[in-house]
């Protein structure tokens, strides 16, 4: 797990000079700005804790305090803040494209995994257990051996480097396994 470094604020109040949120949808948050031209407009990508400038202005704005108090956007208050990790793909290494890149980080980013991601995992259970396609389907040994099982070592990589859960990792594993005994 990659250590984070910490950028310390200075002062002599007692209050907090930050306030961190994120959230857990797999995609980036946008919150548009209610000050123009004072304050920027936030952009939380998932997952990653993004401080908010000016957070005592921010808790004015209804909506923004609404969702921090539904939960819909997680907070926490201290005077340092984590360095921000991205976590990606090297789809160079894994001869990924984008929508591959796109989707092995949405299934790395998501919690729970919803059955959309979770077919993408399991695509090798569209083969028979004679080795060919099940009737009414176009996914083929070849592709799976050459395009999806790199896709899964990717995702698992990124898993392992990330998120840690146990359940994803069983479950890409058993993909990986089961499609290089077809």
């Amino acid at each position: 797990m990659a250590r984070r470094k910490k950028v310390v604020a200075t002062g002599d109040s007692d209050k907090p000079k930050f306030m961190l949120v994120w959230h857990d949808k797999p995609a980036t948050m946008f919150i548009p700005s209610p000050f123009p031209n004072e304050i920027t407009d936030l952009s939380i990508p998932a997952y990653q804790k993004v401080a908010v400038p000016d957070w005592e202005r921010w808790m004015e704005v209804p909506h923004f305090a609404r969702d921090i108090e539904s939960g819909a956007l997680h907070s926490e208050y201290g005077n340092s803040v984590p360095k921000t990790v991205e976590h990606k793909i090297d789809a160079a290494k894994w001869a990924l494209n984008g929508n591959e890149t796109q989707v092995a980080e949405m299934i790395c980013a998501t919690d729970p995994l919803t059955a959309q991601l979770i077919e993408n995992i399991e695509l090798h259970k569209l083969m028979g257990s004679n080795g060919l396609p099940k009737p009414d389907t176009k996914v083929s040994k070849p592709y799976l051996q050459k395009r999806h099982r790199p896709f899964l070592q990717a995702t698992l990589e990124l898993e392992k480097s990330w998120r840690h859960r146990s359940s994803v990792i069983t479950m890409l594993e058993s993909a990986i396994e089961a499609i290089g005994n077809l």
